[in-house]
């Protein structure tokens, strides 16, 4: 089984407060994770398994439970990892 594909995404409101959203293509659909990560690598607890699409996706997260600072979001599939750098206010 070959690595996952790395690429980047586009987040918006970036700066965010209470809801962000993640803007991504994949070439392939099925199911995978969001995970958040704080500046310093620290996985946070993210909503379970997802099912994406491919193309296109947009997802909404409600941040406005995690405290001011940077973080790392990724979306995971199998064979597709899309990245994200999110600052909350």
């Amino acid at each position: 089984m070959s690595e996952p594909i790395e690429t980047a995404g586009t987040i918006y409101p970036n700066p965010g407060e209470d809801e962000i959203t993640l803007e991504f293509t994949l070439d392939k659909a099925g199911t995978g994770e969001i995970l958040l990560y704080d500046a310093i690598g620290n996985k946070i607890e993210m909503p379970g398994r997802e099912i994406f699409n491919a193309g296109i996706n947009r997802i909404q997260l409600n941040i406005s439970q995690y405290a001011a600072g940077t973080y790392i979001i990724k979306v995971k599939t199998d064979s597709e990892i899309v990245s994200f750098k999110m600052i909350k206010r």
